[in-house]
């Protein structure tokens, strides 16, 4: 698809976000950045306009959209309390939508989550599934910002695209990479149970190509499409293709019924909203292999994940190395990642 001279708005500078900054610059597109964070915007490569304003508000994001052809929303609150992930997920995803509809864009493009159908499935998740978020805050307001986008796009006819990706891993990924790696640097790597239930990723570099792909191509309008690596890597192969990154894949399992136990010990003091609220869930869904059916997005748009696990990994070596956590000099050989 044609994306040089388009005219892109991106709400976000973060992981995913300054991936696609890349990639549209790279297909010659013009391109517009929003953030909050004005050193996540300073990191972002040269070539992109980038403005400092909060998603939520109105006139600020006006502004923004007011030249674009097409909007990708992929800022978000993955953590902190409810209240800032409701004002940021909700609120700022509704404050685009309205601003994107009064604009008259080609497209809104929504990035949601794949916590919108929540931790009780119990066969393969496609998108017919229906939202059945958890009573995580994270869950919830990404559910609540879809259902606020199509609230908008009802009244106002505003054309859209939403897409759902499975944990992002791959450079600038501080949970799902830099996080997995630290804690598979550990011998033995400590896990809940035997690890074998899905483990539900998708590498940011593809995610950002079927952004590029939903934005213009004309079945993806009004459509929501999943992304992520299908079938997925079990729990304990996403941990150890990390741990193999320190020259092992030493795994001990904790057994499950010694976490439960401390589930019920701290569901009393567990805030609200939180993981550890729902631990006794959060452990019987991590202990569960469901598959995220992503043949959407390859049925209509042709697009599929160009990654794999390890290939993601060993892609995310670089950036690793360049926030300290790899020392490139101790770095093993063998396994599939040499340099």
């Amino acid at each position: 698809m044609e994306l040089a001279k388009k005219r892109f708005l991106v709400t976000g500078a973060g992981c995913l976000g300054s991936a696609l900054v890349r990639r549209l610059l790279n297909d010659g597109a013009i391109v517009s950045v929003v953030d909050i964070s004005k050193a996540d915007l300073d990191a972002l490569p040269n070539g992109a306009k980038t403005t400092i304003a909060d998603v939520t508000d109105l006139v600020a994001m006006k502004e923004a959209v007011a030249e674009a052809d097409i909007v990708v929303h992929t800022a978000a609150a993955l953590g902190g309390p409810g209240e800032l992930q409701a004002r940021v997920n909700v609120a700022g995803t509704r404050t685009v939508a309205e601003a994107a509809s009064e604009a008259g864009v080609d497209r809104l493009v929504h990035i949601s989550s794949n916590a919108v159908y929540g931790i009780h499935q119990i066969s393969d998740i496609t998108e017919d599934t229906g939202l059945a978020p958890s009573l995580q805050d994270y869950s919830m307001t990404k559910a609540a910002g879809e259902e606020a986008l199509f609230d908008v796009a009802a009244t106002n006819g505003l054309r859209y695209t939403v897409i759902r990706p499975a944990g992002i891993f791959g450079p600038g990924a501080h949970y799902f990479a830099a996080s997995f790696y630290k804690r598979g640097k550990r011998k033995p790597v400590l896990f809940i149970g035997k690890g074998s239930g899905a483990m539900h990723c998708s590498f940011v570099d593809d995610v950002a190509d079927l952004i590029t792909l939903a934005a213009v191509h004309p079945a993806a309008e009004g459509e929501t499409f999943n992304c992520a690596i299908d079938p997925p890597p079990t729990q304990r192969e996403y941990m150890a293709a990390w741990s193999r990154l320190s020259g092992h894949d030493r795994y001990l399992g904790v057994p499950m019924v010694l976490a439960k136990i401390g589930g019920f010990v701290t569901k009393p003091f567990a805030k609200h909203g939180t993981y550890l609220s729902q631990l006794n869930d959060n452990l019987d869904w991590i202990d569960r292999y469901v598959r995220i059916d992503a043949s959407k997005a390859k049925e209509l748009l042709g697009w599929e994940p160009a990654h794999t696990l390890e290939s993601g990994v060993r892609a995310t070596i670089p950036w690793l190395r360049q926030i300290g956590l790899m020392d490139g000099a101790s770095f093993p050989t063998g396994g599939g990642f040499e340099d």
